[in-house]
This record gives C-alpha cells, sequence and structure tokens, in this order.
C-alpha cells in the first residue's frame, strides 16, 4: 500500500538530508542576508510593465514583507549540522 506523506512527514525521516535542503533554502532564498535582498535603485515593476527607480524607504518595506513571507513559509524542523559530517 502507498501512503502519501506530509512534507514535515518527509524532513523527519533523514535529518542530514533535511539539514541540505534547509541550508540550500536559506542561502538561496532567506532575505535576511544581504545578497538576496533588494537594493535602491532602478528595477523592473511588473505591475507597470517597465524600469522603474525605487527609493530606499519602498526598498526596506519590499525587503520586510519578503522577510515575513519567507519565515512563514521556511521548513522548521530539527536538522542535524552537515559541517560536522562532511568537513
Amino acid at each position: 500500500m502507498i501512503k502519501l506523506l506530509s512534507r514535515e512527514e518527509i524532513l523527519k525521516l533523514n535529518k542530514t538530508f533535511t539539514s541540505f535542503i534547509i541550508d540550500w533554502q536559506e542561502q538561496e532564498y532567506n532575505p535576511a542576508l544581504e545578497h538576496n535582498q533588494y537594493k535602491a535603485g532602478k528595477m523592473y515593476d511588473t505591475t507597470l510593465n517597465k524600469p522603474r527607480y525605487y527609493p530606499q524607504e519602498e526598498i526596506d518595506k519590499m525587503n520586510e514583507e519578503r522577510l515575513e513571507e519567507y519565515n512563514r513559509k521556511k521548513d522548521n524542523v530539527e536538522t542535524t549540522s552537515l559541517e560536522e559530517k562532511y568537513t
């Protein structure tokens, strides 16, 4: 019989694999990290379908909203340290 598991149940099966996924998510998507933040300046606006200038105040709000969404959606399961296993 095939049993469908939730994402959380699957991630709890292998903590090393889960650590890899969560570390990757952190580096790729966490807007708290500088390389994932929007910067003030000219960017493409999807609502206007053209580039426009974004001031720092608007960028700060966008980064804050992204961080809230990231924290709400990220996986929150116990993991193991990858550094100890693969040095």
